[in-house]
């Protein structure tokens, strides 16, 4: 994932989306719409969960 794009994303709170707890290192990102698991420093994308509202 590049890099703008990760950054445009917001930061979700695993909690409150009820999505599984990232690993350390990893967080949850919206964007468009869609829930997206990475590593924070890298943007490597873990997971997607499409249709997320």
């Amino acid at each position: 994932m590049e890099r703008q794009d990760w950054d445009r994303g917001r930061r979700v709170d695993h909690r409150e989306a009820r999505l599984r707890q990232p690993p350390e290192g990893y967080e949850w990102r919206e964007i468009d719409g869609r829930f997206v698991l990475g590593a924070i420093a890298t943007g490597i994308i873990a997971d997607i969960i499409l249709n997320a509202r």
